[in-house]
């Protein structure tokens, strides 16, 4: 165990992590900051009862799409990049109390010039408080309370949710609340609304909830809501900050999703409808995953999205059918096969995208 004279140091150096609500930025030392909290909370510091653990993450992707060629990232999805995931669970007499959990990545963006292509990208950095009777207090940077990207775990795969075409991100910093109840689960979140970098400007924010069937029954059912002024970088990265342009966006959402598990088969679809601007738009996506019974290592995801309205794309109509094969070469690496056709796009002409991705997860 640290002295409490360490500890005292570390929560002074915390004390650089003040936040300015008008102009809210990432202080220079803002990793450390985070590095600190997940000193400062782990099993190891505090003397309580509890397990932690590290794992390291590689990630090497290429693709190729007819008028991009080759690259290193799979758009809105995956890019080349080193990381790691810290989890940690504190325990006292009357069971767990906190959880911690931080997820970062190293990565390189291959259509920026070299000078400017390494960035540090955070994903999960929060930490969740149980209050006892199913309630749950959670602080940090989390996926807003809204479609399937709460209850789904998309960090590693080439497919993804709704999230990122629909919200501008997966996750943001804020406090969000979580209760279950006997017959529904009820998630509310505030946030800043500009998912990884810490700013707030042009009076953004973000607010969301859901409602939704215990997420320990099949099916789960949930209807989401959705508010707030939101910025949208080009670039999703802590450092260097996100270049969010113009104005923030106006978005209004209603929401429902779905998922359940049959035999070896998982389904799960959701819907999005609402405004950018005041411009309407409708957005939706079924995702389907089986497995295998002759090899559990095997597993083979077909995705279908489809989008409109959006001004940014001419208020078309998009829309993009995917498949891909996953196979669990050892216990630690995966890897993933995409071949994806746009059905409609924006710009008239619907792409064929192929990418493949050797994935690492361990200790």
């Amino acid at each position: 165990m640290r002295g409490a004279d360490e500890r005292a140091h570390a929560v002074h150096a915390l004390g650089a992590c003040r936040l300015d609500p008008n102009d809210i930025r990432l202080p220079r030392g803002g990793l450390l900051c985070v590095a600190l909290l997940a000193i400062l909370l782990s099993p190891s510091t505090t003397g309580a009862e509890g397990t932690s653990l590290t794992s390291f993450e590689i990630n090497l992707v290429a693709a190729h799409a007819e008028q991009e060629g080759w690259s290193g990232e799979v758009p809105h999805s995956q890019r080349n990049s080193v990381g790691f995931e810290h989890f940690a669970r504190l325990a006292g007499p009357h069971g767990d109390f906190l959880t911690l959990n931080v997820q970062a990545r190293i990565s390189y963006d291959t259509s920026v010039d070299a000078d400017d292509a390494l960035a540090l990208e955070l994903h999960n950095a929060f930490g969740e408080l149980r209050l006892g009777l199913g309630k749950r207090v959670r602080v940090g940077h989390f996926a807003p309370e809204f479609g399937l990207e709460p209850s789904l775990d998309t960090h590693a795969t080439l497919l993804q949710t709704l999230a990122i075409r629909d919200i501008g991100f997966k996750k943001d910093w804020g406090i969000g609340y979580r209760v279950a109840l006997d017959a529904v689960d009820v998630g509310v979140a505030a946030q800043l609304g500009a998912g990884m970098g810490i700013q707030r400007r042009d009076g953004s924010y973000l607010v969301s909830a859901r409602l939704s069937t215990p997420e320990r029954g099949n099916p789960v059912l949930g209807l989401s809501a959705l508010l707030g002024e939101v910025l949208t970088g080009t670039r999703p990265s802590l450092y260097p900050t996100p270049d969010y342009g113009g104005h923030a966006t106006s978005k209004r959402r209603l929401g429902a999703d779905a998922s359940y598990v049959w035999r070896r088969f998982s389904f799960a679809a959701e819907l999005s409808s609402g405004k950018n601007d005041g411009a309407e738009i409708l957005g939706g996506a079924l995702l389907v995953e089986y497995t295998p019974g002759w090899n559990d290592r095997l597993a083979i995801r077909g995705n279908l999205f489809g989008w409109m309205g959006d001004p940014d794309d001419g208020d078309a109509l998009w829309s993009e059918v995917a498949l891909v094969g996953s196979y669990r070469v050892t216990s630690r690496w995966t890897l993933r096969l995409l071949g994806a056709r746009e059905l409609a796009s924006g710009t008239g002409s619907e792409q064929t995208r192929l990418a493949v991705q050797a994935y690492y997860l361990g200790g």
